[in-house]
């Protein structure tokens, strides 16, 4: 796929907050993911070159993780960019049926209208029966679009519901918007993801971000939240602390209360890490008490 309408307001709306590299960065990566077609692999290191990025390989990857989403073997996805691949898939796959059979079906020809004594003008002469066309329960309905709903991709009364209390209560920060959210959301939800679990979690996580006072810079964007990883799934607790006994439970506590990547911080030890985390909850719990 080698082009793609831009809606400027919505890109702007996504990358407001970041830096003019910043979005150069983000530009080549989602012009690289739609061009293939495909996700970009978890080893990145040959897409950052052949995209000019070694130079500022931590920076591209920090956009992945902020923008694009992992699946199962750990390769990224921009899930607005799946949506536009598809519809023009579906595109092509109509025009090559049609070429098939010869092009695009003809126009009818227009109805040759007589007028008769009983008949006034613009009514045909002999009155027409219903097609002889019965519609069947595997009959394909069409949505507002004209697109075919599949079972992979229909959102159930419930799931729509759910959906827009998440809507009411996920956390924004800068460039999220209700369409970045049902996007997400219908990603998970066709992968088989419960709405109500997911529904639960956004709760979880409004509170924690609330109590917590989370930077916006470190708020999760739905793609994030409602991924692969299953991030919805977590306590997200605001009464219970969670442990810091082991090595992987302060990287856990580091990834959840700061937001951050514990392989890109700054910290030369899982004890000052631990420490960070410790001097984090104090700061809020004083915030907490002042407010």
């Amino acid at each position: 796929m080698h082009y793609y309408k831009l809606n400027i307001g919505d890109w702007g709306l996504e990358t407001g907050h970041l830096k003019v590299d910043e979005e150069g960065i983000f530009l080549r990566l989602v012009n690289y993911f739609i061009s293939n077609e495909s996700p970009i692999p978890a080893n990145t290191t040959q897409v950052f070159r052949k995209l000019r990025l070694t130079d500022v390989a931590e920076l591209a990857t920090a956009i992945l993780e902020e923008f694009f989403v992992r699946n199962e073997n750990g390769d990224w996805s921009h899930l607005p960019s799946v949506q536009l691949i598809r519809e023009y898939q579906d595109k092509a796959d109509t025009s090559r049926e049609n070429g098939k059979k010869g092009g695009r079906p003809k126009a009818p020809e227009p109805l040759e209208i007589k007028q008769t004594q009983n008949n006034p003008v613009g009514y045909p002469d002999e009155p027409r029966h219903n097609p002889d066309i019965t519609l069947t329960n595997n009959q394909e309905l069409l949505t507002t679009n004209y697109q075919p709903i599949t079972n992979n991709h229909k959102q159930t009364e419930t799931s729509q519901r759910v959906f827009l209390e998440v809507v009411k209560i996920f956390p924004r920060r800068q460039g999220v918007t209700e369409d970045s959210i049902k996007i997400a959301w219908n990603e998970a939800a066709s992968a088989g993801n419960s709405p109500e679990q997911m529904l639960a979690g956004a709760k979880r996580y409004a509170a924690f971000v609330k109590v917590s006072r989370t930077d916006e810079k470190y708020i999760l964007s739905p793609g994030a939240f409602f991924s692969s990883d299953q991030k919805y799934l977590l306590e997200w607790g605001t009464n219970k602390l969670l442990p810091l006994g082991t090595d992987e439970q302060i990287e856990h506590a580091y990834r959840v209360e700061l937001g951050a990547d514990p392989s890109k911080s700054s910290c030369r030890s899982h004890r000052e890490m631990r420490t960070l985390i410790e001097d984090r909850r104090e700061k809020n719990k004083k915030e907490v008490r002042i407010h």
